[in-house]
């Protein structure tokens, strides 16, 4: 029991759209969140620092968070939602959509001669897609993570230069249709021309959405697709590096 009858009490926030296991390789040296190596340390440690992300995200206030994709961790971020549900440990309130689903050829780290732990699952085609989406349910994925966009630059004009991963038709056949009749929610991860397929083919909630136009916007609204912008940290330099072009511009060096 804590006596807070002399102070204000904030309501908890809810963190829509992060991830605790991170990606990157040096974050305790620079003073950030404690992220791990995929290629260094074990997925057992990684999993550990993951919880300790978790259990700072409430000391912040969040006493809710959507954990959009465990980044290598598979399904480790189910095993940390139950822990906490149970009482184990101290942590926020967690929906989790374990790995991403991407198409071939996105998020493949590395020389083809070397095995390296995959930050995603990949899928080609309505049936492969479908197959993944139950076993994700299966091993208790609250939310599907769905990119539909590769890498993207900035071209020195401003113009975004972006890669749709899946074509309109397997979004529409592989996900919309098939997730709305397992009743789980559908987050994807999308820009540009992407952004509007999804769209298009419908989705609960659109990730990042940068080049959203005012048409698309519009049509998110009819639909009642939620946006989830989480634009600020593009903008860091773990997002972005330095562009061959006039000062101001940069070009972001991967997906979240």
């Amino acid at each position: 029991m804590i006596d807070l009858s002399k102070s204000t009490v904030l309501p908890g926030l809810i963190d829509g759209h992060t991830h605790v296991f991170g990606f990157g390789l040096d974050g305790i040296k620079s003073g950030g969140p404690p992220f791990a190596s995929p290629i260094n340390d074990t997925r057992e440690y990684r999993t550990l620092l993951a919880l300790a992300n978790a259990q700072k995200d409430l000391r912040a206030g969040f006493t809710t968070v959507r954990d959009l994709m465990s980044h290598g961790g598979g399904y480790a971020d189910v095993d940390i939602k139950k822990a906490i549900n149970r009482g184990y440990f101290q942590g926020p309130r967690m929906q989790v959509s374990t790995m991403g689903l991407v198409a071939t050829g996105e998020g493949i780290l590395g020389s083809p001669e070397v095995n390296l732990p995959r930050n995603y699952q990949t899928v080609d085609g309505p049936w492969a897609a479908r197959q993944a989406v139950r076993e994700q349910i299966h091993y208790g994925a609250d939310w599907i993570k769905f990119h539909a966009t590769a890498d993207y630059e900035f071209e020195p004009d401003g113009a975004l230069n972006s890669d749709p991963t899946f074509t309109k038709e397997e979004v529409l056949l592989s996900w919309t249709k098939h997730i709305d009749t397992v009743r789980k929610l559908l987050a994807m991860h999308s820009v540009g021309e992407g952004l509007r397929n999804c769209v298009e083919a419908g989705a609960d909630t659109i990730e990042h959405a940068i080049e959203l136009d005012e048409a698309t916007a519009d049509l998110m609204k009819k639909k009642g697709i939620y946006l989830e912008l989480t634009a600020y940290h593009y903008s860091l330099s773990d997002y972005t590096r330095a562009m061959p072009s006039p000062p101001g511009k940069i070009q972001p060096a991967g997906v979240a």
